[in-house]
């Protein structure tokens, strides 16, 4: 508990830094260096910047990897087969199969697929056959209805008579007659879809003259069976023969995939040893340059120079490490430290920029006011019940790998904002709008009159249940957030000793002291609250003077016009807050619309039928509601925080830290989403 609180107490409230960096460099001798590399990949706490290693067979180190590749495409092919989407649970550790040799690796692929890739064969014949029959029927059919031949007299050439059959685009056929003129006997078209179907009939010397008009104006021959069998009587086998096959195809398609997913397991882990073994001789063909012996650079936190070094010199008989912290020229990556409950907000910061190492984090102070705003918008206890329970059993199936950890920290975002809406929705009493009043009948129309509700704190009901309240307490928050932003920018400014900037931020300040109490109390009128004293206006008039100052000493002449979007950037700010407001009370008024549609159901329909509408319009319409509530919200959430906030002070610039990891699932998603 002790330790729990220490932790507490060190937590950055405001900002937050990235963990302070080391660069490392690794060097093993030559013979070592699969090893290094092997037991870097699993320590995994190497983010690989620079690299240089022992010349090597760099040849060699590419046909291993077509090699891999080769493998890879078969594992691909097999995985191919399972149409439906399907969690695999791996027993076996990736680490442990990926410290064998990689030719047992090769091996346990080519057993595999030995026992599929003979179907496989042999149902691509069968295609292949089935591909020429139902084209062989496409185009005899039509034809079968105006001419009556044998099969071996569709192409014949003989001492006399030349016959052939031709396929032509549409419009192509009718200058191919009008070329051979003279040259044809007798021709027969028809059309097949947007082709046409040519039988033509001419001298057998004039055969090689047909065939090259045809040929040039792309015409398509057929490869017919030489049958003495008639065009009907081949046609009416085919549809015996075609059926037959495609149940053949279908039956070793399904003895393929019983195959594929007896081995499903073997074959997701052999495709991850493959994939890590690849990324390996990746860098390793980009290593060799040294003769001897092989360095490796990288940077890892300051806290796992430690374990790098003694697993390092654990796997490698001889090794030596050194960590050197950087110095003014290197950029080192950023890898953040935000405790549990604002890490996931890490997320929404680097959707705008990750922060530069050494600079700045804003992510506490983003996930206090994202999580706020969001459930401002979405204050309704059964909606965040839902959204935690969306984002809970269904968020995963609408991605592809809900595996990673942006997909991870992207549900705890939602997580939390759900969270706040729900706790909102309990104080201001809003449950699916006012679902209690329509169509529960919990309370009366004039126990609502009165004031009644179902809100834990009836305050938190007065702010948001009232249209004035609530655009009243989100422009506050605004014109809160808004100085945040700039009083932060003042303190950069004076860290970086920006005087224009300092008297800039100032003066904004002091102009917004004596300019607010001015417009609040002639918006409201007298009596309502005292009048500012007169001195209030010189004070606001010297804070624009300031301004104007600080703009031409930062911009120059310019500055004698940029300073007005000063002035009235506070104002256009602060308005932009209203969206809160604005979404917030759609939300709820659609809500208490849908109620009221429903409940007429019964009056207009009649007790039972109309009951029997009023379930699915409810559910139908609540649900679309909440989606539109959570896009909404996260949407408006982010542009707050976006460009109300962060652009005023941050510019982050940074490089998100990548280990060298080796990726080791518990359980791997294949097959394709239906």
């Amino acid at each position: 508990m002790a330790s729990v609180l220490s932790k507490l107490k060190s937590a950055p409230i405001i900002f937050n830094k990235s963990e302070p960096m080391m660069k490392v460099r690794v060097v093993t001798p030559k013979d070592d260096t699969e090893k290094a590399l092997k037991a870097l990949h699993e320590i995994g706490a190497l983010d690989i910047q620079e690299e240089s290693a022992s010349e090597a067979d760099v040849t060699a180190i590419e046909l291993e990897r077509d090699q891999i590749r080769e493998s890879l495409r078969r594992v691909e092919s097999m995985l191919a087969y399972v149409k439906e989407k399907e969690t695999v649970a791996l027993t076996k550790d990736v680490g442990e199969m990926y410290q064998r040799p990689l030719a047992s690796t090769h091996s346990d692929i080519d057993l595999v697929h030995s026992k599929i890739a003979r179907i496989v064969e042999k149902a691509g014949i069968l295609r292949e056959e089935l591909s020429n029959l139902q084209e062989f029927k496409k185009y005899l059919a039509p034809l079968a209805a105006e001419l009556s031949v044998g099969l071996d007299d569709l192409a014949y050439s003989g001492g006399y008579l030349y016959t052939n059959l031709y396929v032509f685009v549409l419009g192509v056929s009718d200058t191919f007659i009008d070329q051979t003129g003279d040259l044809l006997f007798d021709n027969v078209a028809v059309s097949v879809d947007e082709e046409v179907v040519v039988y033509v009939v001419a001298r057998a010397t004039d055969g090689k003259a047909v065939n090259s008009i045809a040929e040039g104006l792309g015409a398509k021959s057929l490869s017919l069976p030489c049958d003495a069998q008639s065009m009907d009587s081949y046609l009416t086998g085919l549809d015996t023969k075609i059926p037959q096959l495609e149940k053949e195809i279908e039956d070793l398609t399904e003895e393929i995939l019983s195959n594929a997913k007896e081995n499903l397991e073997a074959i997701v882990l052999l495709q991850s040893v493959l994939t890590a073994e690849d990324e390996r001789l990746a860098f390793l063909s980009n290593a060799y340059s040294a003769k001897y012996v092989t360095v490796v650079e990288g940077w890892t936190a300051e806290n796992d120079v430690e374990a790098v070094t003694s697993q390092m010199q654990g796997a490698v008989d001889t090794a030596y490490v050194e960590a050197r912290k950087p110095s003014k020229t290197d950029e080192p990556p950023s890898k953040l430290k935000n405790v549990k409950g604002v890490k996931p907000f890490e997320v929404i910061v680097n959707l705008f920029s990750v922060p530069k190492y050494g600079g700045w984090d804003p992510t506490p102070i983003v996930a206090y006011f994202f999580a706020a705003f969001f459930g401002l918008m979405f204050a309704d206890v059964v909606y965040g019940v839902m959204l935690l329970l969306s984002a809970k059993f269904l968020l995963h199936k609408l991605v592809d790998d809900p595996t990673t950890d942006g997909f991870k920290l992207f549900r705890k975002v939602l997580y939390t904002g759900g969270t706040v809406g729900l706790i909102l929705g309990l104080l201001a009493g809003n449950y699916l709008g006012d679902f209690y009043h329509r169509p529960l009948g919990l309370l009366t129309d004039a126990q609502i009159d009165a004031g009644q509700s179902f809100a834990l704190i009836d305050s938190v009901r007065h702010w948001l249940g009232k249209p004035i309240n609530f655009l009243e307490l989100s422009l506050w928050m605004g014109l809160f957030h808004v100085n945040i932003a700039h009083a932060i920018g003042l303190k950069m400014a004076i860290t970086q000793r920006n005087k224009a900037v300092i008297i800039s931020k100032i003066a904004l300040f002091t102009m917004q002291i004596a300019l607010i109490p001015i417009i609040t109390s002639s918006i409201l009128g007298s009596g309502r609250l005292p009048a500012p004293p007169d001195w209030f206006i010189y004070m606001g008039l010297i804070s624009i003077i300031a301004i104007i100052s600080a703009a031409i000493m930062e911009r120059g002449g310019f500055g004698a016009i940029f300073w007005l979007f000063d002035v009235t950037g506070i104002i256009g700010d602060t308005m932009s807050y209203a969206r809160l407001a604005g979404v917030g009370l759609a939300g709820f008024y659609l809500a208490s619309a849908f109620n009221q549609v429903a409940v007429l159901m019964p009056e207009l329909l009649g007790v039972v039928l109309g009951t029997i509408v009023m379930v699915p319009i409810l559910i139908g319409a609540h649900l679309i509601n909440l989606f539109l509530g959570v896009l909404s919200g996260f949407v408006h959430s982010l542009r707050l925080c976006f460009v109300e906030f962060l652009m005023k002070f941050y510019d982050g610039g940074g490089r998100e830290y990548e280990a060298f990891k080796l990726k080791k699932p518990k359980s791997v998603i294949i097959g394709e989403k239906t």
